[in-house]
């Protein structure tokens, strides 16, 4: 299952096709190269970013995905996270992501 933040970070091509992308992902059609920043799998990470793609794998498919941001590109998707992290910590003076957005 796959939660959407509210406060979706995206680039400028995510803005121009975020309901495409999304129907997309929903129904489990191939979109690339479109990259999507989650909360971590593993709690010693802060982010992950994965591709659209990866969403189709089993191990996607088994967990509740929590999507933060979306980008059009893996280097956009790099500059998206970093600015969550910056704006979490600028707010709170601390790392945790998944509490601030209320999605812990």
């Amino acid at each position: 299952m796959i939660i959407w933040s509210e406060q979706l970070y995206m680039d400028e091509i995510a803005k121009r096709q975020k309901e495409k992308v999304q129907e997309h992902i929903k129904k489990g059609r191939l979109q690339f190269p479109f990259f999507l920043i989650i909360l971590p799998t593993n709690p010693c990470n802060l982010l992950d970013i994965i591709s659209v793609n990866d969403l189709r794998f089993s191990y996607y498919k088994k967990k509740q995905i929590k999507v933060l941001g979306m980008a059009g590109s893996r280097r956009y998707a790099k500059i998206i996270a970093a600015a969550i992290v910056a704006h979490v910590y600028e707010k709170t003076g601390d790392f945790q992501i998944a509490k601030w957005y209320g999605l812990d």
